[in-house]
């Protein structure tokens, strides 16, 4: 939907395209980091579950189709699927890395450093052949088994790109479920189960991290980046695909009361931790190191998972309460969000130091930071514009046409 075409209101899959921009914005707005005040991080959970159940559902759909011939060549089919993951990514992907390091290069020229003292040199020697085999988000699982101790991430080169290796090893996941488990009917009642079973296994999953040596950041990244810890995102995919929900508008009451299970429990956990250690609300509510405590990392991910997997059902079942995804600009951050995700630090640093920064000698600190972040996200938002137009684009149809060509005759 990065191209202009006809926009069909009576589908939801446009409406949850259009969420997919929503959600892209949230995670641009946690990423942002205003000087004074800030964002509640639940809403950047909110952003990452989001894209986690619109892989989950988007492929299942596909997967779904594909697997009505009961003739289907399941292990070419397979090769084709991850094929097509890969390269959809690739180009965008290895392109970032890249212009990272030749930044880099140039920083290392221009002041005489050494590779040790630039953070793009020193990450890829440590976790470079992540970034490049798709298991970059396993860093943390090396960092606390293998190291028993956090590593920091360069907060300005990859940290992000977690999500890419994640995604495609969810797809997988997805994949070999739909393969194996072709009764529907079965897979629906594991669906269900396996959603529930998530809650419980969180717990348990983080007990078993604690008798691991090491430290609490890298236990809640290995929650946050692991596919097996956001199982429930696959099920509640599969119950979207299979469960007629009979425009039910009891989903609306759901809806209501799972956004206030998720959104009032982040908020009591991060008054409790205010009371307990001394901290503002401001700052409780948003750093990482205050999701752990009072049982958080084990249920905000059950809690934004469950909002999420309602709103959707809410979505798909009521498109027409849902008007406001349709906005040309949600539709086009939506389908520029790879690009945008990608490149997103080289504006963020632009908008925080340059455009805010300089203001803030003028204006009041609030209004030079909302300028900053409106700066980076409209910066953002048109060169990703142009990769898609002038990059990516011309590259998958290249793809398509020499790798894929059996298929577009």
């Amino acid at each position: 939907m990065a191209e202009d075409q006809k926009i069909d209101k009576s589908n939801p899959m446009y409406y949850l395209a259009g969420w997919r921009g929503v959600a892209a914005i949230l995670i641009f707005m946690i990423h942002y980091r205003l000087k004074k005040y800030n964002l509640p991080s639940v809403l950047g959970y909110t952003g990452t579950h989001s894209f986690f159940l619109l892989s989950a559902y988007f492929v299942s759909v596909g997967l779904f189709k594909k697997f009505e011939d009961k003739n289907i060549n399941a292990w070419k089919t397979f090769k084709d699927f991850v094929l097509k993951r890969i390269l959809k990514i690739l180009p965008v992907y290895y392109l970032y890395i890249f212009v990272m390091l030749l930044i880099a290069l140039v920083l290392m020229l221009v002041f005489k450093l050494d590779a040790a003292q630039v953070d793009t040199f020193r990450e890829l020697k440590q976790f470079g052949i992540g970034l490049f085999t798709y298991t970059y988000n396993f860093r943390e699982v090396y960092n606390l088994f293998v190291l028993h101790k956090y590593i920091p991430e360069s907060p300005t080169t990859y940290p992000h790109l977690w999500y890419i290796s994640f995604d495609l090893q969810l797809c997988i996941i997805i994949f070999l479920f739909i393969a194996f488990v072709r009764d529907r009917a079965l897979l629906l009642k594991i669906s269900v189960a396996g959603a529930i079973a998530m809650v419980i296994f969180r717990f348990i999953a983080w007990q078993y991290l604690l008798s691991i040596p090491g430290d609490d950041l890298s236990r809640e990244y290995i929650f946050e980046k692991i596919p097996l810890m956001q199982l429930d995102t696959v099920f509640y995919g599969f119950i979207l695909c299979l469960y007629d929900f009979k425009k039910s508008k009891k989903l609306f009451i759901a809806l209501i009361f799972a956004a206030v299970l998720c959104y009032g429990w982040a908020f009591y956990r991060a008054y409790l931790i205010s009371i307990d250690t001394g901290e503002l609300l401001r700052t409780t509510i948003r750093e990482d190191i205050y999701v752990i405590p009072f049982y958080g990392i084990q249920v905000i991910d059950s809690t934004v998972a469950f909002f999420i997997f309602i709103l959707f059902a809410c979505i798909i079942n009521f498109p027409e309460k849902f008007k406001l995804l349709l906005h040309p600009v949600l539709m086009r951050t939506g389908a520029l969000s790879l690009s945008m995700y990608i490149f997103q630090f080289l504006f963020i640093l632009i908008g925080m130091f340059l455009v805010a920064g300089i203001l803030r000698k003028f204006l009041p600190g609030v209004i030079a930071d909302v300028i900053g972040l409106f700066s980076f996200l409209v910066m953002d938002y048109f060169f990703a514009g142009i990769i898609f137009k002038f990059f990516e684009r011309p590259i998958h149809k290249l793809m398509d046409r020499k790798i894929f060509k059996k298929e577009n005759k």
